[in-house]
């Protein structure tokens, strides 16, 4: 749905026309995005390509570097051309090379996504002959550094066209003043609809081997890159606070790696929780995993919508989460998950001990996550959206 925040500024990219535009039939639509490595953008990038429905779209991924999606978007039908950027901020010869890049690939559409893939995109269209741009806000305005803020001001009334991932991110925006007289449309993150089936008992028990975990202990699962964002040092307290008894019966593995890697490890020895606290690292079956898990907990201090609470979702696991607005936009307390204050590892520890304690709960609420993710986040449903966004900028 569209967010009218204030009446649009008129932009010179809102439409294309025909003199700068190629001669073709086709549709050309250009991703930037800084790398093919693992992150919820470029998930939506893969979704987007895999589950094409207009068959007059191509796509092109421009990135500065491969990572784990690189086979995966060239496998479902895009053009993926790696282009090494030698500056990390600003890098006006990339965006230059970008540019003519775009050209002989007569690109019709740029689409970008987080702030560098946009800075650089916005600049590489403007020289490939003043293509339409489509940026997407994947997380809101909180982790901002330096100028960033500024960029982003200036960057949206150059868009064509700005999206955000939840409704929340692009209010965050507006309340933020980054998008004065700039119209926001929220188009919700979506994944593929998982296999129906539900694995037997004795698939769990091998799972959760795979893991290293007991089979009749109550498992909870962090899923993301370990930084400050995710305040997953919140939740090794909170787990340091749970009751004896019902620290007995629960398990928490972390799955991801990040910066902060060694000193959450360092935490968890030191709070006794060796033997309760699993640190897996990266993991490329981690959809394959869920189902052996029981609640996925979120304790980040801010999101956009992360693509692996909707994969939590598909799968019908419970979920624990911070009262970040992206989150609970898409999953709400008490009705598809269960909601604790931000930056208090006490009251996580009072929901984490209600989700050990009630079997019941974690069952209502893994169904009713699973449905509103049926009702609304599915790959189809922002597939069709963003080609409705490409279509409306080529007509």
């Amino acid at each position: 749905m569209t967010m009218p925040y204030r009446a649009t500024m008129p932009s010179p990219n809102t439409k294309p026309t025909r003199d700068t535009m190629p001669s073709t039939d086709r549709v050309r639509v250009a991703h930037c995005i800084h790398g093919l490595g693992l992150g919820g953008a470029q998930k939506v990038i893969a979704a987007l390509v895999r589950g094409r429905q207009d068959d007059r779209l191509e796509y092109f991924v421009y990135s500065c570097t491969g990572g784990v999606h690189h086979e995966e978007i060239a496998a479902a039908g895009a053009t993926v051309r790696i282009l090494p950027r030698h500056l990390p901020k600003l890098d006006p010869l990339w965006a230059i090379k970008l540019g003519n890049r775009m050209r002989r690939d007569r690109i019709n559409l740029v689409h970008t996504h987080l702030f560098g893939d946009t800075l650089h995109g916005s600049l590489a269209a403007q020289l490939a002959g003043r293509l339409p741009m489509i940026m997407t806000l994947h997380i809101g305005p909180e982790g901002l550094r330096g100028l960033q803020p500024r960029g982003y001001r200036w960057l949206m009334r150059r868009a064509a066209r700005v999206v955000s991932c939840s409704r929340a991110v692009g209010l965050a925006f507006s309340d933020a003043g980054l998008a004065d007289d700039v119209h926001i449309k929220a188009i919700p993150n979506g994944i593929e609809l998982p296999e129906r089936r539900p694995p037997n008992a004795g698939r769990l028990h091998q799972l959760r081997q795979r893991l290293g975990i007991e089979p009749d202990t109550v498992l909870f699962a962090s899923i993301g890159r370990l930084e400050a964002q995710k305040a997953h040092g919140d939740l090794i307290a909170a787990f340091a606070r749970l009751p004896a008894a019902i620290a007995a019966r629960a398990q928490l593995v972390v799955l991801g790696t990040g910066p902060l890697d060694a000193e959450l490890r360092r935490q968890a020895a030191n709070a006794g929780l060796g033997d309760r606290v699993r640190f897996a690292g990266f993991r490329k079956d981690v959809p394959e995993l869920l189902p052996a898990i029981d609640a996925v907990v979120f304790s980040s201090l801010y999101e956009g919508l992360p693509v692996a609470l909707l994969e939590a979702m598909a799968t019908a696991r419970c979920i624990v989460t911070t009262d970040v607005p992206g989150i609970i936009e898409a999953a709400r307390h008490d009705r598809e998950a269960l909601v604790s204050p931000r930056s208090n590892p006490d009251e996580l520890a009072k929901v984490l001990t209600r989700v050990v304690e009630d079997s019941a709960l974690r069952e209502r609420l893994a169904a009713a996550a699973q449905q509103r993710f049926r009702q609304r986040f599915t790959a189809a449903a922002m597939v069709r959206s963003y080609e409705a966004l490409y279509d409306d900028l080529q007509s």
